[in-house]
Protein backbone atom coordinates (compact mmCIF):
# COMPACT_ATOMS: atom_id res chain seq x y z
CA UNK A 1 0.00 0.00 0.00
CA UNK A 2 2.79 2.45 0.89
CA UNK A 3 4.65 2.11 -2.44
CA UNK A 4 1.41 2.79 -4.31
CA UNK A 5 0.76 5.95 -2.30
CA UNK A 6 4.34 7.12 -2.81
CA UNK A 7 4.04 6.59 -6.57
CA UNK A 8 0.86 8.67 -6.66
CA UNK A 9 2.54 11.48 -4.71
CA UNK A 10 5.50 11.51 -7.09
CA UNK A 11 3.16 11.66 -10.08
CA UNK A 12 1.31 14.65 -8.61
CA UNK A 13 4.45 16.70 -7.96
CA UNK A 14 5.64 18.74 -10.92
CA UNK A 15 9.30 18.48 -10.01
CA UNK A 16 9.21 14.73 -9.48
CA UNK A 17 10.15 14.80 -5.78
CA UNK A 18 8.23 12.75 -3.27
CA UNK A 19 6.81 14.25 -0.06
CA UNK A 20 8.76 13.25 3.04
CA UNK A 21 6.68 11.16 5.45
CA UNK A 22 5.89 12.77 8.79
CA UNK A 23 5.54 9.54 10.76
CA UNK A 24 7.99 6.64 11.16
CA UNK A 25 5.05 4.30 10.60
CA UNK A 26 4.93 5.46 6.99
CA UNK A 27 8.50 4.35 6.28
CA UNK A 28 9.80 0.91 5.43
CA UNK A 29 12.97 -0.32 7.05
CA UNK A 30 15.46 1.75 9.03
CA UNK A 31 16.21 5.22 7.68
CA UNK A 32 18.24 8.15 8.91
CA UNK A 33 18.56 11.79 7.94
CA UNK A 34 21.06 12.32 5.12
CA UNK A 35 22.13 15.21 2.94
CA UNK A 36 20.15 14.92 -0.31
CA UNK A 37 21.99 14.27 -3.54
CA UNK A 38 22.06 17.15 -5.99
CA UNK A 39 21.12 17.05 -9.64
CA UNK A 40 19.53 19.10 -12.40
CA UNK A 41 15.87 20.03 -12.09
CA UNK A 42 14.09 17.95 -14.71
CA UNK A 43 10.66 18.30 -16.26
CA UNK A 44 8.72 15.44 -17.84
CA UNK A 45 10.05 16.55 -21.22
CA UNK A 46 13.63 16.51 -19.96
CA UNK A 47 13.23 13.00 -18.58
CA UNK A 48 11.70 11.73 -21.79
CA UNK A 49 14.51 13.22 -23.91
CA UNK A 50 17.18 11.77 -21.60
CA UNK A 51 15.62 8.34 -21.72
CA UNK A 52 15.42 8.39 -25.52
CA UNK A 53 19.06 9.51 -25.67
CA UNK A 54 20.11 6.67 -23.36
CA UNK A 55 18.24 4.06 -25.40
CA UNK A 56 19.93 5.29 -28.57
CA UNK A 57 23.51 5.55 -27.34
CA UNK A 58 23.93 3.36 -24.26
CA UNK A 59 25.19 0.43 -26.36
CA UNK A 60 27.85 2.42 -28.14
CA UNK A 61 31.38 1.09 -27.73
CA UNK A 62 34.83 2.62 -27.91
CA UNK A 63 34.78 2.68 -31.72
CA UNK A 64 31.80 5.04 -31.63
CA UNK A 65 32.65 7.21 -28.62
CA UNK A 66 36.20 7.83 -29.82
CA UNK A 67 34.70 10.07 -32.53
CA UNK A 68 33.04 12.43 -30.04
CA UNK A 69 34.52 15.63 -28.63
CA UNK A 70 32.75 16.46 -25.36
CA UNK A 71 32.86 20.15 -24.48
CA UNK A 72 31.57 22.33 -21.68
CA UNK A 73 32.39 25.44 -19.69
CA UNK A 74 32.60 25.88 -15.96
CA UNK A 75 33.23 28.67 -13.47
CA UNK A 76 35.88 28.43 -10.76
CA UNK A 77 36.42 30.54 -7.66
CA UNK A 78 40.07 29.83 -6.83
CA UNK A 79 40.75 32.51 -4.22
CA UNK A 80 37.95 31.89 -1.74
CA UNK A 81 37.17 28.79 0.34
CA UNK A 82 34.47 26.43 -0.86
CA UNK A 83 32.88 25.97 2.57
CA UNK A 84 34.29 22.45 3.05
CA UNK A 85 37.37 23.42 5.07
CA UNK A 86 37.78 22.23 8.66
CA UNK A 87 40.08 23.39 11.46
CA UNK A 88 41.01 21.89 14.82
CA UNK A 89 40.49 24.42 17.63
CA UNK A 90 39.79 24.64 21.34
CA UNK A 91 36.85 26.49 22.91
CA UNK A 92 37.41 30.25 22.60
CA UNK A 93 39.79 29.97 19.63
CA UNK A 94 37.23 30.56 16.89
CA UNK A 95 38.70 33.91 15.88
CA UNK A 96 42.34 33.00 16.41
CA UNK A 97 44.50 33.81 13.39
CA UNK A 98 45.28 30.16 12.63
CA UNK A 99 41.57 29.26 12.76
CA UNK A 100 40.42 31.84 10.21
CA UNK A 101 40.12 31.01 6.53
CA UNK A 102 40.90 34.17 4.50
CA UNK A 103 38.19 35.29 2.11
CA UNK A 104 38.43 37.98 -0.54
CA UNK A 105 35.74 40.60 -1.05
CA UNK A 106 33.02 39.60 -3.51
CA UNK A 107 34.47 36.05 -3.32
CA UNK A 108 37.69 37.27 -4.93
CA UNK A 109 36.51 36.96 -8.50
CA UNK A 110 36.04 33.87 -10.61
CA UNK A 111 37.28 32.30 -13.84
CA UNK A 112 35.12 30.93 -16.64
CA UNK A 113 36.82 28.10 -18.55
CA UNK A 114 35.84 26.19 -21.70
CA UNK A 115 37.46 22.93 -22.79
CA UNK A 116 36.86 19.65 -24.58
CA UNK A 117 37.91 16.03 -24.16
CA UNK A 118 37.71 12.92 -26.29
CA UNK A 119 38.58 9.29 -25.70
CA UNK A 120 42.25 9.87 -26.48
CA UNK A 121 43.07 13.57 -26.01
CA UNK A 122 41.89 17.01 -24.92
CA UNK A 123 41.80 20.59 -26.15
CA UNK A 124 43.57 23.48 -24.52
CA UNK A 125 41.75 25.44 -21.84
CA UNK A 126 39.99 28.59 -23.03
CA UNK A 127 39.72 31.33 -20.42
CA UNK A 128 36.65 33.48 -20.98
CA UNK A 129 37.84 36.90 -19.85
CA UNK A 130 36.55 40.46 -20.09
CA UNK A 131 32.88 39.73 -20.43
CA UNK A 132 30.37 36.97 -21.00
CA UNK A 133 30.50 34.19 -23.57
CA UNK A 134 28.59 35.59 -26.54
CA UNK A 135 27.82 33.79 -29.79
CA UNK A 136 30.62 35.59 -31.65
CA UNK A 137 33.14 34.86 -28.91
CA UNK A 138 32.05 31.24 -28.83
CA UNK A 139 32.66 30.90 -32.58
CA UNK A 140 36.00 32.71 -32.61
CA UNK A 141 37.55 31.61 -29.31
CA UNK A 142 36.19 28.06 -29.01
CA UNK A 143 34.86 26.55 -32.22
CA UNK A 144 37.15 28.12 -34.82
CA UNK A 145 40.29 28.13 -32.68
CA UNK A 146 39.92 24.65 -31.15
CA UNK A 147 37.06 22.49 -32.43
CA UNK A 148 37.82 22.99 -36.13
CA UNK A 149 41.49 22.25 -35.52
CA UNK A 150 40.54 19.14 -33.54
CA UNK A 151 38.51 17.61 -36.38
CA UNK A 152 41.47 16.14 -38.34
CA UNK A 153 42.71 14.38 -35.20
CA UNK A 154 39.50 12.33 -34.95
CA UNK A 155 38.73 11.98 -38.65
CA UNK A 156 35.72 12.01 -40.95
CA UNK A 157 33.37 10.55 -38.31
CA UNK A 158 33.93 13.50 -35.98
CA UNK A 159 30.98 14.41 -33.73
CA UNK A 160 30.81 17.59 -31.68
CA UNK A 161 28.97 17.64 -28.37
CA UNK A 162 28.07 20.85 -26.59
CA UNK A 163 25.35 21.71 -24.12
CA UNK A 164 22.23 23.59 -25.08
CA UNK A 165 23.29 26.98 -23.76
CA UNK A 166 21.80 29.85 -25.76
CA UNK A 167 25.11 31.17 -27.18
CA UNK A 168 25.88 27.66 -28.45
CA UNK A 169 22.52 27.11 -30.17
CA UNK A 170 22.13 30.49 -31.87
CA UNK A 171 21.42 30.45 -35.59
CA UNK A 172 24.74 32.05 -36.44
CA UNK A 173 26.54 29.24 -34.59
CA UNK A 174 24.49 26.51 -36.27
CA UNK A 175 25.17 28.04 -39.69
CA UNK A 176 28.89 28.23 -38.98
CA UNK A 177 29.01 24.58 -37.90
CA UNK A 178 27.26 23.61 -41.13
CA UNK A 179 29.72 25.67 -43.20
CA UNK A 180 32.78 23.99 -41.70
CA UNK A 181 31.20 20.52 -41.82
CA UNK A 182 30.86 19.85 -38.09
CA UNK A 183 28.15 17.38 -37.11
CA UNK A 184 26.50 17.75 -33.72
CA UNK A 185 25.76 14.93 -31.31
CA UNK A 186 22.12 15.49 -30.24
CA UNK A 187 22.27 16.24 -26.54
CA UNK A 188 19.29 16.28 -24.14
CA UNK A 189 18.66 19.63 -22.50
CA UNK A 190 19.54 20.21 -18.85
CA UNK A 191 21.81 17.16 -18.67
CA UNK A 192 25.26 18.22 -17.42
CA UNK A 193 25.42 15.09 -15.25
CA UNK A 194 25.71 12.93 -18.38
CA UNK A 195 28.75 14.80 -19.70
CA UNK A 196 32.05 13.05 -18.84
CA UNK A 197 33.94 16.36 -18.86
CA UNK A 198 32.34 17.07 -15.48
CA UNK A 199 35.04 14.77 -14.06
CA UNK A 200 37.67 17.15 -15.45
CA UNK A 201 36.07 20.14 -13.73
CA UNK A 202 35.94 18.17 -10.49
CA UNK A 203 39.64 17.29 -10.87
CA UNK A 204 40.61 20.92 -11.51
CA UNK A 205 38.52 22.26 -8.65
CA UNK A 206 40.02 19.83 -6.14
CA UNK A 207 43.57 20.52 -7.30
CA UNK A 208 43.16 24.29 -7.02
CA UNK A 209 41.50 24.12 -3.59
CA UNK A 210 44.21 21.75 -2.37
CA UNK A 211 46.87 24.43 -2.80
CA UNK A 212 48.22 25.68 0.52
CA UNK A 213 48.73 29.21 -0.84
CA UNK A 214 45.91 30.62 -2.92
CA UNK A 215 46.95 32.76 -5.91
CA UNK A 216 46.79 36.52 -5.46
CA UNK A 217 45.62 37.12 -9.04
CA UNK A 218 43.26 35.33 -11.39
CA UNK A 219 46.08 35.07 -13.92
CA UNK A 220 48.02 33.04 -11.39
CA UNK A 221 45.02 30.77 -11.00
CA UNK A 222 44.83 30.28 -14.74
CA UNK A 223 48.46 29.19 -14.90
CA UNK A 224 47.93 26.64 -12.16
CA UNK A 225 44.85 25.27 -13.86
CA UNK A 226 46.81 24.83 -17.08
CA UNK A 227 49.55 22.94 -15.26
CA UNK A 228 46.99 20.75 -13.51
CA UNK A 229 45.20 19.99 -16.77
CA UNK A 230 48.46 18.90 -18.37
CA UNK A 231 48.61 16.15 -15.75
CA UNK A 232 45.46 14.57 -17.12
CA UNK A 233 46.56 11.61 -19.20
CA UNK A 234 44.82 9.77 -21.99
CA UNK A 235 43.81 6.93 -19.69
CA UNK A 236 41.87 9.46 -17.59
CA UNK A 237 39.91 10.63 -20.63
CA UNK A 238 39.24 7.04 -21.60
CA UNK A 239 37.98 6.26 -18.10
CA UNK A 240 35.69 9.28 -18.09
CA UNK A 241 34.19 8.60 -21.51
CA UNK A 242 33.74 4.91 -20.79
CA UNK A 243 31.67 5.78 -17.71
CA UNK A 244 28.61 6.38 -19.91
CA UNK A 245 26.80 3.16 -19.10
CA UNK A 246 27.29 3.67 -15.38
CA UNK A 247 26.14 7.29 -15.66
CA UNK A 248 23.01 6.31 -17.54
CA UNK A 249 22.09 3.65 -15.02
CA UNK A 250 22.55 5.96 -12.03
CA UNK A 251 21.08 9.18 -13.50
CA UNK A 252 17.55 10.55 -13.16
CA UNK A 253 15.09 9.51 -15.87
Amino acid sequence: MVPEIAAQIVALNNDGRSVRPNSPKETEGKRSAKTPATGPRLTVGHRRARLEFAHQYVNWGDNEWKNVLFTDKSRFNPRSPDGCEKVWRRPGERYSQWCISPKSGYNGGSIMIWAGISLEAQTDLVFVENGAMTTHRYILECVESHVVLYMPFIGENFLFMDDNARPHMARIVVRYLEQVGIRLLPWPANSPDLNPIEHVWDFLGKRVRRRQLRPETLNGSGGRMCSNTSRLHCHSHSKYVKSFKRRYKSSQW
